[in-house]
């Protein structure tokens, strides 16, 4: 075995231990991102469920006011309260939950077109045991195409 040389000149300045990263930048912009991703997913969020809703041929269109608590009920019966799964045997209680927190909110119940009647009315009965006093039903304004149906000639 060979003895060690002398040290030379660019050995002397090199820093003994461990080295140093500042990783606090980086940490920075990581939680900048974080953060614009939560936001921008939020926004993308459709809290009213994706159903097709019916064509209404009369109606009102509701006043915007306070945002109403969104009960979606898609084709195959499944229901979905402010965006979360729901079996409706608890439906009623959640609704009671919702409206503890803000009393006096509005129910929207935005059933598919090509739902049974059977799942809408076990909405409305859980709007009555919750003691819902204004409940919504939401439909779209009824498409026509070039005054079809309106009398007028070809």
């Amino acid at each position: 075995m060979k003895p060690a040389g002398p040290l030379t000149a660019v050995h002397r300045f090199l820093p003994r231990g461990p080295g140093h990263i500042n990783v606090t930048p980086l940490i920075d912009i990581v939680m900048v991102l974080i953060i614009f991703y939560l936001l921008v997913g939020q926004l993308a969020l459709d809290r009213r469920g994706e159903v097709d809703l019916p064509e209404a041929t009369r109606g009102v269109e509701a006043e915007p006011t306070d945002t109403p608590i969104t009960i979606a009920i898609r084709a195959d019966g499944g229901m979905a309260i402010e965006a979360i799964e729901t079996p409706p045997e608890v439906l009623a209680r959640m609704l009671e939950v919702l409206l503890r927190q803000k009393p006096g909110r509005a129910v929207q119940i935005r059933a598919d077109r090509a739902t049974a009647y059977r799942h809408v009315r076990a909405a409305l009965d859980a709007c009555r045991e919750a003691g819902v006093t204004h409940v919504e039903l939401a439909t779209r304004a009824e498409t026509t195409t070039s005054g079809a149906g309106k009398g007028a000639s070809p």
